[in-house]
């Protein structure tokens, strides 16, 4: 079947595809012979051409600074950077900030539009040892005291934590029977690591197991993203 492409995704889906050719695809043995690491000049040429072309704010709304593509065109480059190995597309900035619609402007402008800079990393702690990633089973705590939430839980294979800046942790409260997220800075008190678990593939993202144990998020600069 063939599909005819709006104007609006034929142009990013030619600008992805350039960047795939020009910027990545060179790299795709070394990266893979060296843990999915590049070297640190040409992974920061990558990210911040990435940033100029406006990856990294493809789903963000134009009052944030982004451009608000259609899903349509959101696809045709996806479709272009999805095809190289995964290694190679490490130098990408995170996509979550169009999260922007549920965040508080202050969560806005510490976590959320750093993702389309390209000066933060995040990584979503969800997934559990027994439920998985079974958001109505989560063991995983949150309890108000005061003016924090105190967290408590393991969390399984929170794939790029290594690399994350900020965690997005998701937790049961449990004073109001529901689940939300939670954003938790790297280093945190109360945040350990406890297992990094290998898997067959060569990526600089990993997939550590964190355990939190009475880790504190303030409730006075909101660190709980609306629903």
């Amino acid at each position: 079947m063939d599909i005819e492409l709006a104007p609006q995704a034929r142009e990013w889906q030619t600008k992805a595809r350039e960047y795939a050719d020009d910027y990545l695809l060179s790299y795709e043995v070394e990266a893979e012979l060296n843990g999915g690491v590049l070297p640190a000049d040409i992974a920061r040429r990558n990210k911040a051409r990435a940033v100029e072309l406006g990856f990294s704010g493809m789903d963000v709304p134009e009052a944030s600074g982004g451009h608000a593509l259609s899903i349509e065109a959101q696809v045709a480059v996806w479709e272009q950077l999805g095809a190289l190995p995964m290694p190679c597309r490490g130098a990408l900035p995170s996509r979550k900030a169009g999260c922007s619609r549920r965040v508080t402007e202050y969560q806005q402008q510490k976590y959320v539009l750093p993702l389309m800079h390209g000066t933060k990393h995040d990584c979503y702690a969800i997934t559990e040892e027994g439920p998985g990633s079974d958001v109505s089973s989560l063991k995983a705590t949150a309890v108000r005291d005061g003016d924090d939430y105190v967290l408590n839980g393991e969390k399984w294979f929170v794939t790029g934590a290594n690399l994350a800046d900020y965690f997005w942790f998701q937790a049961r409260l449990q004073d109001e029977d529901d689940d939300t997220l939670f954003f938790i800075d790297q280093g945190t008190p109360g945040i350990e690591v406890i297992a990094s678990p290998s898997f067959s593939h060569t990526f600089a993202a990993h997939h550590p197991t964190y355990r939190l144990y009475r880790c504190a998020c303030t409730c006075r600069q909101p660190d709980r993203p609306g629903r």
